[in-house]
């Protein structure tokens, strides 16, 4: 529980008023991003936007 007190949650997006457009992401110091998917098809339907948002942090992209 200790890392999620120091947390920050991000939502990105390319349209504010999109409820299907946006990725929910944690950030945990000293750990990765995690991405929160939604529902089933939120993953394939962010996929752009994930790719945009890691080239842009100049991370890349890890499956679990």
């Amino acid at each position: 529980m200790v890392p999620l007190m120091n947390a920050v949650e991000m939502i990105v997006g390319n349209d504010r008023r999109s409820d299907e457009h946006f990725l929910k992401c944690i950030v945990i110091p000293n750990g990765p991003i995690q991405v929160l998917y939604l529902y089933d098809s939120h993953q394939s339907r962010t996929r752009a936007l994930l790719e945009r948002l890691a080239n842009v942090l100049g991370y890349s992209i890890a499956s679990e």
